[in-house]
């Protein structure tokens, strides 16, 4: 998504002055809707809710899977190990979330190239 080039819109057909006229008498069609209608990104606009779904769908049935999958190992009984592992998950949970903080920012484009992001850490020096 960052590094990514956009696609180009091509149109697939000439739009002209007659048409848009046409289009002027008729209430039910707007002549940016025709326009809209004439790049080929369209296409993928269009099937944009059902590859949305799709993927929620792989992820609900990844996240069940991977209940069965966790129910099936033994429960940890060291008191010492329980501890590591709920560290381990919280430190996790909170890189995830983090992660997700920062793709939400470079999709909003404050993280592009040639610009300055000063880091700020409680325990070292500010970084750039």
């Amino acid at each position: 998504m960052i590094l990514g080039v956009p696609n180009k819109l091509q149109s697939q057909f000439r739009l002209t002055y007659n048409m848009i006229l046409n289009l002027l008498r008729v209430e039910a069609l707007k002549v940016e809707e025709m326009i809209k209608r004439s790049f080929s990104e369209n296409a993928s606009q269009s099937q944009l809710p059902e590859q949305q779904k799709r993927v929620l769908q792989v992820r609900l049935s990844s996240l069940s899977l991977g209940g069965r999958e966790l129910k099936k190992l033994p429960k940890l009984e060291c008191e010492t190990c329980l501890q590591d592992a709920h560290l381990y998950y919280d430190f996790s949970a909170e890189y995830v979330h983090l992660n997700k903080k920062i793709l939400e920012l470079a999709g909003t484009g404050k993280l592009v190239s040639g610009r300055v992001v000063v880091l700020r850490d409680t325990v070292r020096f500010p970084g750039l």
